[in-house]
């Protein structure tokens, strides 16, 4: 993410006001990802010939929206009105209470009502996300990761049990026709199709088939947050606002790193997982189709268009 060095007064304006509100619920500690959301839903709230919408540039990336001109003027206030520790921060106790003018009114109106929703953070997240320009991103990001993750980690003898194996084959399924329906991800698709094969032939082989399996279950697990963080790197290419087109070359050569990478890491996984014996039962016919349409009709992706986030 890229700090910026200028002038915020009045993005700096709404984040202290937005802390002014947190305190009134009793958060006085916030997440760098909370006043993001925040700014983020009153962004989608201002009328389009706002200025101030305009200069909330944001794009979507791992964690969700996020924006470099917001963490830059969160920066400038570390120190003289904003505290910081591991990872939180929290209004200076000698802070003044700012005065705000007229022209503001409209959007401190707004992070008043958005704040109300984020006192419960699950409640936060899903808030925020159902502005993501793409499925996958709450069919995989919020349902199947953490589910699937735990239940690797359950396997792996870490955690208790939380989540059964249907569920997580539910949530799998959910989450691959959530990609399917997406344009502009072909090369990605690919990669997740062949994960997707290896990663059903290992869930449906007992946990106790070999004393690699858990070698196996590791690195599914590890795999499922590098998909995750390919697939977010690919988004903020196609999903920014006009502000970060200086950056998009530099983004597509990580995407591009980030991909080749996960490529090499998909094919060890599958190699693996080739020695466990292929299940009785077929995946959801669903699914099924849309990864052998992957097979057959998908090719590199070409270039595409980014998404004007303004909106």
């Amino acid at each position: 993410m890229e700090r910026l060095e200028t002038d915020f007064a009045d993005i700096q304006e709404l984040i202290q006001f937005t802390f002014t509100e947190f305190a009134k619920t009793g958060i006085l500690d916030m997440t760098e990802n909370q006043i993001l959301g925040v700014l983020y839903l009153v962004k989608t709230d201002l009328p389009d010939d706002d200025p101030l919408k305009q200069k909330l540039a944001y794009y979507w990336h791992v964690s969700g929206p996020s924006s470099d001109v917001v963490c830059s003027a969160l920066d400038q206030m570390i120190s003289k009105t904003i505290l910081q520790t591991q990872g939180l921060y929290r209004l200076s106790d000698t802070c003044k209470q700012s005065t705000h003018n007229g022209s503001m009114s409209n959007a401190l109106n707004l992070v008043a009502k958005h704040v109300s929703a984020f006192t419960n953070p699950d409640d936060m997240i899903r808030n925020v996300y159902k502005h993501s320009p793409f499925l996958f991103y709450t069919a995989y990001k919020l349902n199947f990761k953490k589910k699937f993750e735990d239940y690797c980690s359950h396997i792996l003898g870490n955690d208790k049990y939380t989540c059964s194996l249907d569920e997580v084959l539910v949530l799998f399924r959910t989450a691959t026709l959530a990609l399917r329906a997406e344009d502009g991800f072909s090369d990605f698709e690919m990669i997740y199709n062949k994960y997707s094969r290896a990663l059903y032939i290992l869930l449906e082989t007992d946990p106790s088939f070999d004393e690699h399996i858990e070698k196996d279950f590791d690195l599914a697990r590890e795999l499922c947050n590098e998909i995750w963080i390919t697939f977010a790197h690919q988004v903020r290419i196609h999903a920014h606002d006009p502000y970060y087109e200086r950056l998009i070359n530099d983004w597509r050569a990580q995407s591009d790193s980030k991909t080749s990478n996960l490529k090499d890491m998909v094919d060890k996984f599958s190699d693996s997982v080739s020695r466990l014996p292929m299940p009785e039962k077929r995946l959801y016919r669903e699914t099924e189709e849309t990864i052998n349409d992957i097979d057959q009709g998908k090719t590199k992706s070409d270039s595409y268009p980014a998404t004007n986030i303004s909106k």
